[in-house]
This record gives structure tokens, sequence and C-alpha cells, in this order.
């Protein structure tokens, strides 16, 4: 018996390589995004205005650690150094990545 749900008529396997495939580029980005919403320790990335000038081609490009201190949807988050005392701008998740002790 074949089934004729809405599903299995609109069922495109090209569209549907294509869905798949762009998830799976995607699959890093989910995963690291949702390490960072747990609140665990992340690095910030060094932008070109808080790059220290002196510190030349040689300088750091991630600067931590620091801890999640509030999740400001969506994928905005507010940072606290280790002593507690908080960054004062938001920063993108784009823009932070887990640390690992």
């Amino acid at each position: 018996m074949k089934l004729n749900s809405f599903r299995v008529k609109t069922f495109n396997k090209e569209s549907n390589e294509k869905a798949m495939a762009e998830n799976m580029d995607l699959f890093e980005e989910r995963r690291n995004i949702a390490q960072i919403r747990t609140g665990e320790s992340v690095l910030r990335k060094v932008l070109p205005n808080t790059r220290d000038p002196r510190a030349g081609v040689l300088g750091a490009n991630w600067e931590g650690p620091y801890r999640i201190a509030k999740v400001i949807p969506p994928r905005t988050y507010k940072l606290a150094r280790m002593d507690k005392t908080v960054v004062p701008r938001a920063w993108n998740a784009g823009h932070l990545r887990k640390y690992h002790c």
C-alpha cells in the first residue's frame, strides 16, 4: 500500500539534498552557539576597535576568558570577567568562541 500524504506528494529530492547540505554547513556554528549558551567560559574576538595598537601583527586574535553573564536573544550575550565585573557592551555569538581550559 502506497501512502499519499502531503509530505510524500510534495517531496522534491533535489531541494531536499540542498537543504540537507545547508544544514550540514551550519551544524558547526549551531553547535558552538549551543555551547556558548550553557554559560561556560568563552573567548572574545579582538576587533580593530578593541585591538591594542602596540601589539602589532603578532598580537592576540582572541582575549579572555569571560563568562556569559546574560543572554539577550537573538545570539547576543553580556559578558563578565572572571572576577565577575560585567563588560560594558554586549557581544554577538559570532565573535565568541568556547574556551577550553
